[in-house]
């Protein structure tokens, strides 16, 4: 038995199987014919899914901001650092939010990538302020997910540096 969740939430892929699953089955017993072995396929691909390593991480954040101080107008480089301290992840999704009123000039404040125990992976961007003052960044949001996306968690991380 698992010690946290198994089923985390329903994604619209997992919606659109089931459904698809259920009309199969229902076809087959109104009409009397094999046309419900459509679903037998995507019931295994639901199994399948649901016997990977389920969607729960234990992460750790690190955030750099180079230069720590910039004139308005000026681009700041941004660089997130994300450590896998627990098992392997199929598909982490991982998203920074800029404090308001930057904007992103270059790069993507997304991250898609899968993590092996130990490892590390490094989501890179640059925003620029178009304002005086002192900015902060918040907790990052992000969500794992089964190889195939059946299953996923959505969590935030604080981040750190």
């Amino acid at each position: 038995m698992y010690p946290y969740p198994r089923w985390t939430e329903l994604t619209p892929k997992l919606a659109a199987i089931l459904t698809l699953t259920a009309l199969g089955v229902w076809l087959s017993v109104v009409t009397a014919s094999p046309i419900g072995l459509f679903a037998l396929p995507l019931t295994v691909l639901v199994a399948l899914d649901l016997a990977g390593p389920p969607p729960v991480a234990r992460l750790a954040f690190e955030r750099a901001v180079n230069p720590g101080r910039v004139l308005v107008g000026e681009e700041v480089a941004v660089e997130v650092r994300v450590s896998n301290l627990g098992g392997p992840i199929a598909r982490l999704e991982l998203e920074d939010e800029l404090p308001e009123h930057c904007v992103l000039a270059k790069g993507s404040t997304t991250l898609v990538c899968t993590l092996k125990p130990g490892e590390c992976a490094t989501l890179r961007y640059t925003v620029s302020c178009n304002r005086v003052g002192v900015y902060g960044f918040g907790d990052l949001s992000y969500r794992v997910s089964t190889l195939l996306g059946l299953f996923e968690r959505r969590e935030a991380g604080q981040c750190y540096g």
